[in-house]
């Protein structure tokens, strides 16, 4: 089975994921932190559920980055896939 190493638990990164997974690869997601999510995460603090990402998925400028993320992670594996 081919295998693919995502870097980054991130949308792109956890998109990726599930790409190369549906595509029969072996993927592996590294993430610095102790959960994904990147943006899209959220915390409870003082009583209150707080969503990181509504202020920053919708910003046309954070939109533009995750859609370039994205895509240069879906060549990544496209080539990748065509290497291996």
């Amino acid at each position: 089975m081919k295998k693919a190493l995502i870097v980054g638990g991130g949308a792109a990164g956890l998109s990726a994921g599930i790409y190369a997974a549906k595509n029969g690869l072996h993927a592996t997601i590294a993430e610095r932190l102790p959960t994904a999510g990147g943006c899209l995460s959220a915390w409870d603090r003082s009583g209150y559920h707080i969503d990181n990402c509504v202020n920053k998925v919708f910003r046309k400028e954070h939109i533009d980055k995750l859609e370039s993320v994205y895509l240069f992670v879906c060549l990544l594996i496209c080539t990748v896939d065509t290497i291996a």
